[in-house]
Order: C-alpha cells, then sequence, then structure tokens
C-alpha cells in the first residue's frame, strides 16, 4: 500500500514538473457530444508526435460498446517491426460535453477531449489534457481535404494547443 502512494506522488510531482504547457478547457465544451455517434472506427489524419505511436502508420481507433463499458482499440503498423501494433483502452465519460477519460493503463485515466467534430460524425479534432497531444480524424469512407485538416488545426492553436511538427499521415 505504501508503494502505491508513493508512486502515485511521484508521478503527481513529475506530472507538475513537466515543462509542457496544460491547456485550459474549462470554457471551451462542445455544444453537444454524442457518445453513440463517435462510436466505430476513426482514422488518423496528423498527430503530434507521442512516442506510444512513434512510427506508427495507418493508424486507427476502434471505439465500442461492451456491454456497460466503452471500448477503444487503436492499432498501427510498425514498419520498422513489420506487424501490427495494436492497443486496448477503456473510455469513461465526464460531466462535460466531449470530455472523457481515457485509460490504457489502469488504473490511471487521461484527458481525451473531443474538441470539435462536424456534424455529421465524420471528423473530429481530439486533444489531451497537455497541449503536446492532438489528433485529428477522420472516418474510413470520409476524405479530409488539406484545407478542412488546415480549419481544423487552427482550431486547436486558437485553443492552445501546439500544432509546430505534426505529422501527416492519411488526407
Amino acid at each position: 500500500m505504501h508503494k502505491l502512494i508513493i508512486i502515485i506522488f511521484i508521478l503527481t510531482l513529475l506530472s507538475a514538473c513537466s515543462n509542457k504547457k496544460e491547456v485550459d478547457l474549462r470554457d471551451h465544451s462542445l455544444e453537444e457530444f454524442s457518445l453513440e455517434k463517435y462510436l466505430g472506427e476513426w482514422v488518423e489524419v496528423a498527430r503530434t508526435d507521442n512516442k506510444f505511436e512513434r512510427g506508427l502508420t495507418k493508424v486507427t481507433a476502434n471505439y465500442s460498446k461492451e456491454g456497460n463499458k466503452i471500448i477503444a482499440v487503436n492499432r498501427g503498423w510498425s514498419e520498422e517491426k513489420q506487424k501490427w501494433k495494436m492497443s486496448k483502452g477503456y473510455i469513461k465519460e465526464t460531466p462535460q460535453s466531449g470530455r472523457l477519460k481515457v485509460s490504457f493503463f489502469r488504473p490511471f485515466y487521461g484527458s481525451y477531449n473531443v474538441l470539435y467534430v462536424d456534424e455529421d460524425y465524420r471528423y473530429a479534432l481530439v486533444g489531451g489534457g497537455r497541449s503536446k497531444y492532438l489528433w485529428v480524424l477522420r472516418r474510413r469512407e470520409a476524405e479530409m481535404s488539406e484545407q478542412l485538416v488546415e480549419e481544423y488545426l487552427n482550431t486547436a492553436r486558437r485553443l492552445g494547443y501546439d500544432t509546430e511538427g505534426m505529422i501527416f499521415l492519411q488526407k
């Protein structure tokens, strides 16, 4: 028990000492967000570099319900290892519209913020609680123009996300 408390303390301390800017989303909430409409497969169009997806292409995220749980399954192709990498996580809803919590390492949950989604749920802008995590997503069957990608990135910039060094995967 003492070890768990020490680990949580250290993680909290490391988080507080991080030089990455926190993004304040209290004043930004989607007017309406339907998790039911959001469920399904999304294709990564662009992302900020992060260690858990580094080197991956053809990245998809599939959100589904299994009983009363919401499951996230992320897949990406590793050219270096010549194989698919997959991770399974769990999503929890929060009281704020579009704000979810995701865990790939239970019991620890991180912020998963749907910053913008079009009315037909074909395109989405998703960010973490820190400006270093940002994704532009599209449904598999939807095409996304460069102009539309730039509009989504402009929205992210207005919210305080760092879009420098974005990795563009698919259009």
